[in-house]
């Protein structure tokens, strides 16, 4: 097992006020595996993103858990040995809207030089010859090593970055919505190149979206996140053929067809996110009363892990 995420909670502090971000999160993910975080905006993805890459800022706090990665609890090392040792090595971060992460000033064979000499790679040959063989492995010409950030479209931009987060070679690469903002096409492009770097490179890579039909086309198994709580986890296959918490079951039924019966999709209903018992109990067409003000907690049952008052009575505690 490559990462594993354990009772994760994380807590904002704003104007004495404690609000939680992140509650009881807990998944695995296996060496190569493409995992996907879905949920709706607010959900926890990017918070439980940036935890993992220990980017986690005042007024934001992690309050429990452990993340394992390789065994080790990365949440106990020095931040410094973890920079310099984990991030961008071993675990890299391809962040939300990470178009903009690219300097204008600067050209893109800058950015290669820039992350790789922070990081122990001095020879400026070897760190072209990384960077050409990368971009080749995306579909960019080595020509773009000499432009600058406002030459290259958005799809162009968002793959020189998936680029600079393999340079050192790292076991897993988290992507937050690396493909929102790009036409339907160049979705599908960048998509088809992280599945085939996932196959040739063996990286295990977390693909956070609030697409889930994005979601199925790419990944192996699912993380469903709702208030900051995980909702379900599962085979991504297993979970879209046969969802179990019914927060799921209203996302698959939210999703379009192009042959499909339009008459027959159904929205969630609208509602605040509770904050006593589950959190979707307000939006929830089955919620029972114990619902708004029971706690669940994550059973295991049949292969999958679901955080539902439904599934108490079907097999153990996770």
């Amino acid at each position: 097992m490559l990462l594993e995420v354990r009772n994760l909670s994380v807590e904002y502090y704003v104007e004495k006020k404690r609000i939680s971000a992140l509650d009881d999160v807990s998944f695995s993910q296996d060496n190569g595996e493409i995992l996907g975080v879905i949920g709706e905006s607010g959900s926890g993805k990017t918070t439980l993103a940036k935890a993992i890459i220990r980017a986690i800022r005042p007024p934001g706090k992690i309050t429990k858990g452990e993340i394992l990665f390789d065994g080790e609890d990365i949440l106990k090392m020095n931040y410094r040995e973890f920079k310099n040792q984990i991030l961008w090595r071993e675990i890299s971060y391809v962040p939300q809207a990470s178009q903009n992460s690219l300097n204008g000033t600067m050209k893109i064979i800058d950015h290669f030089y820039d992350t790789a000499m922070s990081h122990g790679m001095e020879d400026p040959t070897e760190i072209i010859e990384r960077a050409k063989e990368l971009l080749k492995m995306v579909n960019l010409d080595s020509k773009v090593l000499e432009m600058y950030p406002h030459e290259l479209s958005g799809g162009m931009k968002q793959r020189v970055l998936i680029a600079l987060s393999l340079l050192l070679n790292p076991q897993l690469v988290i992507m937050d919505e690396p493909v929102s903002a790009l036409d339907v096409v160049t979705q599908k492009h960048i998509l088809d190149n992280v599945r085939k770097l996932n196959k040739e490179l063996n990286i295990a890579i977390i693909f956070i979206t609030h697409d889930i039909a994005l979601a199925k086309y790419l990944t192996q198994k699912l993380v469903i996140m709702y208030g900051g709580e995980v909702m379900e986890v599962g085979k991504t296959e297993e979970i879209m053929t046969n969802p179990y918490h019914p927060y799921t079951t209203f996302l698959l039924k939210s999703i379009p067809s192009l042959r499909g019966d339009i008459s027959q999709l159904k929205p969630i209903r609208e509602g605040e996110i509770s904050l006593s018992g589950c959190p979707f109990s307000n939006r929830c067409e089955y919620a029972t009363d114990m619902c708004k003000v029971w706690t669940p907690e994550s059973y295991t049952y049949d292969r999958r892990v679901v955080r539902c008052i439904n599934y108490a009575n079907k097999n153990g505690k996770n």
